[in-house]
């Protein structure tokens, strides 16, 4: 390898550890970390001339993406590998909606629910949509989703059984994931879904302890609390199910997040259920009036900061991912198989579309399971969907993570304006820091008794 013709990349970044006097290096782009003496920090940042001698090292961090060929454009080189990666990207990503009804009535809910259920139709036309368009040792990917999908669980049940017989004759690799409430998560259902086939993810919401979870979080009608029971049926299922509890937070529920903890090790869950946040945001019309309430992104950002560094300290394990570029698709809304079926063979791009009008979809799958688009605006947005659209964007360090963020926020904005910016880009070196933290010294917590972050949970 010859150093004279690398450079460091644009997409590196550095960051003191909060111990052992070494400096933690990330790259953006390959998703590479590496903790570095010295020495070796002082060749990357400062020259390869330092780095001649040691063959081994400018090769291996070639390798990771730290160092890269000097001609190279990382931006330009970025969108290629995405575009090459989207156009290569086989298998199915679907987004099943069994009814978009919800026995809770949440004020800042971004859904309009009706009784709308899947009908015998609509479910064949899913089953025959599949057979027609699952290419044999590909992938499909399902989640569950609503409204509520435990209120038309025999949906769920009878679809599931159809989609993994496909997916087994065809060699298909399969996965599953339910987004719920948890409320009626019963025995029965717990029972029913750790029979299902590569179940991996059961998401649960709570947005705090009791007191403050049954006033935003109630049933329709009775308007009945609803904490105990949903933590009841956490404990109940997290023997037998993979549970994460999504804890949404705005500025007036943020103070009992540290009870909600409290609770959650009470009840004998801590590290065997997942944490974490979900940002409240009013993501349609229909959402409650949110705007003085609602975190700022970056406002967010800190808090999620904190609130790990919290679990941390209270020895919560795997707190913290090392953060992934992003290859292809962000998500099922740019995912070029990706579809969102609602009743009626209505068909979406994205979750927060579920429970519009018929005549808003981007397409309508019939019972035969041919699938015809539709020339409405919504389905010309996302048609022209290019996440690389925003100015800003395209020279942030961390865009290799996000690629402009969730698109559905994303398109609302103009091309000089960012997207819809990953919490990453205000705190990328805490959250190394915390990771390097964890995989490093579980065992000494004591080391960051005394650690400061400027991200409080509270």
């Amino acid at each position: 390898m010859n150093g004279a013709a690398l450079r460091p990349s644009v997409f590196n970044v550095f960051v003191d550890a909060l111990f052992d006097d070494c400096t933690i290096a990330f790259n953006t782009c390959s998703g590479a970390f590496r903790a570095l003496d010295g020495d070796d920090f002082d060749a990357l940042t400062k020259g390869l001339d330092g780095m001649s001698v040691n063959k081994a090292l400018v090769e291996n961090l070639h390798q990771d993406g730290f160092l890269v060929d000097k001609n190279l454009d990382e931006y330009t080189h970025i969108q290629d590998k995405y575009a090459t990666s989207y156009a290569q990207t086989d298998g199915l990503a679907l987004t099943i909606a069994p009814t978009v009804d919800c026995n809770f009535g949440c004020s800042y809910c971004f859904q309009e629910h009706t009784n709308d259920r899947m009908s015998q139709q609509d479910q064949t036309g899913l089953i025959r949509y599949v057979e027609q368009n699952l290419k044999p040792n590909t992938s499909l990917s399902i989640t569950w989703f609503g409204g509520e999908p435990l209120t038309a669980f025999s949906i769920v049940e009878d679809l599931s059984q159809a989609l993994t017989k496909l997916a087994k004759d065809r060699n298909c690799l399969l996965n599953q994931a339910i987004i719920s409430n948890g409320y009626l998560l019963n025995e029965k259902r717990i029972t029913t879904l750790a029979t299902l086939e590569n179940l991996t993810l059961v998401q649960i919401t709570l947005d705090g302890p009791a007191d403050i979870h049954d006033k935003r979080r109630t049933t329709k009608g009775k308007n009945l609390p609803t904490f105990s029971r949903i933590l009841d049926n956490v404990a109940k299922a997290a023997s037998r199910l993979s549970i994460t509890l999504r804890i949404n937070v705005d500025k007036t529920n943020i103070g009992g997040l540290e009870a909600l903890v409290d609770e959650i090790i009470a009840r004998g869950l801590k590290n065997k259920v997942g944490l974490y946040l979900g940002h409240t945001l009013p993501y349609t019309e229909v959402c409650g009036n949110m705007d003085q309430t609602a975190f700022s992104r970056e406002e967010f950002a800190s808090v999620d900061a904190g609130f790990k560094l919290y679990l941390v300290q209270m020895g919560f394990q795997n707190v913290v991912s090392l953060p992934r570029p992003q290859s292809s698709s962000l998500c099922i809304a740019d995912h070029p198989q990706g579809r969102v079926i609602s009743p009626h063979g209505a068909v979406f791009r994205c979750w927060n579309e579920t429970a519009l009008a018929a005549n808003e979809a981007v397409a309508h799958l019939d019972e035969n399971g041919a699938l015809a688009g539709s020339d409405n605006d919504r389905a010309k947005i996302w048609d022209g969907f290019n996440p690389f659209s925003h100015d800003p964007c395209k020279t942030c360090t961390v865009m290799p993570l996000c690629k402009g963020g969730c698109p559905w926020e994303a398109i609302k904005n103009s091309k000089n304006e960012p997207g819809h910016c990953t919490h990453l880009r205000w705190t990328l070196p805490d959250i190394l820091r915390l990771y390097h933290l964890e995989t490093t010294v579980r065992t000494s917590l004591k080391k960051i008794e005394n650690a400061h972050m400027d991200y409080p949970c509270a």
